[in-house]
């Protein structure tokens, strides 16, 4: 019974991915001025991530993993902007 329980988990945590993953392709979008949402696509991923941790019960896990996507994403939002001497206008808020 266990066996099949871990397994019926597991396989509701691929199919987790898998919808992700279709959320995480529309979220990029190819324009004539780059490619934009990389940072949304990978903010969706790590959230389903840690609700995956938190539902097989990795609290811990779960808990660094967010403090960690916070610091990383904090540290790393002025990527997100123009890097000095790119021509490629600002994408428009």
């Amino acid at each position: 019974v266990v066996e099949e329980t871990v397994g019926a988990a597991k396989a509701d945590a691929v199919r987790v991915a898998a919808g992700v993953g279709f959320l995480g392709a529309g979220a990029i979008l190819h324009t004539p001025s780059g490619v934009r949402g990389l940072t949304t696509a990978a903010g969706i991923w790590v959230t389903a991530a840690i609700g995956i941790a938190l539902g097989f019960g990795y609290y811990g896990v779960a808990t660094g993993s967010t403090v960690l996507a916070i610091i990383i994403i904090s540290l790393l939002v002025d990527l997100d902007h123009p890097i000095e001497g790119d021509t490629t206008p600002p994408p428009e808020a």
